[in-house]
């Protein structure tokens, strides 16, 4: 959007960008300050880094990682400047940034506002939650799309390759989840993660409903302008109605989350016997 803007992406262009493109400035700057903090300023990995190199003795890799992170540190502390600096503007800058483009940026911005300020509380008493969140659902989306792979086929190579990789990668996160022992082990706990599902719905339907007039927004498959485009749901969506569709297609997913949890949780239980006989 700030290129559309400027015309160029050279960071030297956007020196007093905030008297200019105030909205833009502030997104940038959100996004700018987030790469600060945990968990997108990469913290753990380098810390993972840091202590493997430290622990190996090899100072010479340490000098290495931290001369990474201090150059890395300087090029977002030189950018956030620019775009805050005070200046006389030699030339207006019209913005020409959609309305859709700014509903997207400030999604984002949001949720890694969120991210960065619930972190504390997510890794200490949510983890479990939201890894099990993947665990099951992560799973269900990821088999069930490449099951049925009519979704994620694009006129552009791009694309379909991007769908392709998701899904697998959700399939990976899934199983890393379950077999790293960071979801809930006991089929009980499956209630704990329907409100994050809940959450999720909702937020789902009011994004389709307020970028409504900028697109035709189908988060989790739940518009309520048109019927579902899931194999079978369609059909039924077509029958009973659009919100009846919905509603019958939530109530599945949950379902299948509920299946997918309850063979995971029999598989490690298994395993878990298996190791203690042997």
């Amino acid at each position: 959007a700030t290129e559309n803007c400027l015309g160029s992406r050279d960071i030297e262009d956007m020196h007093g960008l905030l008297l200019q493109l105030q909205r833009l400035t502030y997104l940038m700057g959100i996004g700018i300050a987030g790469m600060y903090l945990a968990p997108f300023g990469m913290l753990i990995s380098k810390w993972v880094a840091l202590k493997a190199f430290v622990d190996s003795g090899n100072v010479l890799l340490v000098i290495f990682i931290a001369y990474g992170s201090a150059t890395t540190m300087f090029y977002w502390s030189k950018w956030l400047a620019k775009l805050i600096s005070q200046h006389q503007a030699r030339v207006d800058i019209r913005d020409v940034t959609h309305p859709d483009e700014y509903l997207s940026m400030g999604l984002h911005a949001i949720a890694m506002l969120l991210l960065c300020l619930l972190l504390p509380l997510a890794s200490q008493r949510l983890r479990p939650v939201f890894c099990t969140f993947i665990q099951d659902f992560g799973l269900l989306g990821g088999v069930m799309a490449l099951l049925e792979p009519s979704g994620l086929m694009h006129p552009y190579w791009t694309l379909t390759l991007h769908g392709f990789f998701w899904h697998f990668m959700l399939i990976f996160l899934g199983l890393f989840c379950a077999f790293a022992s960071l979801s809930f082990p006991e089929i009980r706990s499956f209630p704990r993660i329907i409100p994050l599902f809940a959450a999720c719905c909702v937020s789902a339907h009011i994004i389709n409903v307020a970028s409504h007039p900028l697109g035709n927004a189908d988060m989790f498959y739940i518009s309520p302008y048109y019927p579902n485009g899931q194999i079978v749901f369609h059909q039924i969506a077509l029958k009973l109605g659009i919100t009846a569709g919905n509603l019958i297609y939530l109530a599945g997913v949950l379902a299948g989350g509920m299946a997918v949890h309850l063979l995971v949780s029999i598989f490690r239980g298994r395993a878990f016997k298996g190791l203690q006989q042997s």
